[in-house]
């Protein structure tokens, strides 16, 4: 079985090379496209570590013990301070500066603030965000979203605390008492955390570069537009009765659909390293062993789906029509041409349902040095999809074969 699997491999991958056409246009084609889109969104993908320090200007009106401690922790939390530089200011001097754009926000404590904490009416802070840096200003209120969210939490545990109290009739000095104490302590404890300044990402996209997010939305492109091709050739095949053929031979559909799977696969790996490569040392990428792997594990995912569709069409034409849509709305709603950081939530949650969605995320997650192991869900179910198809490959490549034995 072996010296026959390797035999229909060589033969796989002599017919693919011949066709020199697919060659030159594989490797000009994405080089072009990706020089447009990375160029058109420059701009407007970052890394967190690529955006310069934040500033802001906070306006104490409140001056209590509770606003001091409030900003002893803006100045000293090193997750917040890390990528936020706070300046302290009176109201007019920090709108000044603030209209003559040199603040990304201003956040005002209001008066009566500590009083608002003991009383759990959990009074907001004011913040007034910078329109002409939307990207900084979103982050700002991610960050300060934190505040409501552990105040809030506060106010949750002493409101359980006073219905067990009044469920058991305890006297109102004794409730107001228990009711001051919790509040002041959970509180101070909750603003004196050294983590408490945290913020949530936008969606579960990892930041990213223009050119490093092309490169993988390109990439997964050029893989699947390849993958019609390498599937047009099992129709081929099949219709010229070279596979009926075969089948006369020892050789098995489970030999034929492997041999096929291993050769696409090869051919498409070394097409996409050939395009990979040579951008990552021109804007000096550092690609990591994981990515390839991960890369190798996408190619297997969609060359088993292209082979499978094959198999359901008897007419290339229709094949061609019907994986060409795919590719189309997959490349729109899957991240190929518009970045998934950018896009509605609601065009995001539908993207789910293509590869390119989980391959493009799966690679970022790389990119931004996480393991295999952090991705395995990802992983797991682009193996556990790879299986089911070639599987469903040769079960669809069998029943055809016999249909066109009787045929004959």
């Amino acid at each position: 079985m072996i010296i026959r699997l390797k035999t229909l491999i060589l033969k796989e991958l002599m017919i693919i090379i011949r066709h020199k056409e697919w060659l030159l246009a594989s490797l000009c084609l994405p080089f072009i496209v990706f020089f447009i889109l990375s160029f058109s969104f420059k701009d407007m993908m970052k890394r967190e570590s690529d955006i310069p320090p934040i500033k802001v200007a906070i306006v104490d009106k409140d001056n209590s013990i509770a606003s001091k401690l409030l900003l002893d922790n803006f100045r000293n939390s090193k997750n917040f301070s890390d990528f936020i530089n706070v300046e302290v200011c009176t109201s007019t001097g920090a709108m000044a500066k603030f209209n003559n754009n040199l603040l990304t926000g201003v956040i005002e404590i209001p008066k009566n603030f500590s009083g608002s904490l003991l009383a759990m009416e959990n009074l907001p802070l004011e913040i007034t965000l910078n329109s002409d840096e939307p990207l900084k200003s979103s982050i700002l209120k991610n960050v300060m979203e934190g505040y409501s969210r552990i105040i809030g939490a506060v106010g949750i545990g002493v409101s359980s605390v006073q219905y067990y109290m009044d469920k058991y009739e305890e006297p109102q000095e004794h409730k107001a008492k228990v009711n001051d104490y919790l509040s002041r302590n959970l509180i101070f404890t909750a603003l004196g955390r050294s983590r408490f300044f945290a913020y949530e990402p936008h969606n579960d996209i990892p930041s990213t570069t223009s050119v490093e997010y092309y490169i993988i939305a390109i990439a997964v492109l050029l893989l699947m537009y390849m993958g019609i091709a390498l599937g047009n050739l099992l129709i081929k095949e099949r219709n010229s009765m070279v596979i009926k053929r075969l089948l006369i031979t020892p050789v098995t559909t489970f030999e034929i659909i492997l041999s096929k799977w291993i050769a696409y696969s090869i051919y498409c790996s070394v097409l996409l390293m050939l395009f990979i490569a040579p951008i990552s040392l021109l804007y000096n990428l550092d690609i990591c062993h994981n990515l390839f792997v991960f890369i190798i594990i996408s190619v297997g995912l969609i060359i088993s789906f292209y082979i499978m569709l094959a198999t359901f069409f008897n007419n290339e034409e229709s094949y061609i029509l019907m994986a060409n849509i795919y590719v189309f709305i997959s490349a729109i709603i899957g991240g190929s041409f518009i970045p998934l950081q950018l896009m509605p939530e609601t065009i995001r949650n539908i993207s789910k349902i293509t590869p390119n969605y989980w391959i493009i995320k799966g690679e970022l997650y790389i990119i931004n040095s996480y393991s295999l192991n952090d991705i395995k869900y990802i992983i797991g179910g682009m193996l556990l999809l790879t299986i089911f198809m070639l599987m469903t490959s040769m079960f669809m490549l069998k029943r055809g074969t016999r249909k066109l034995k009787w045929i004959i």
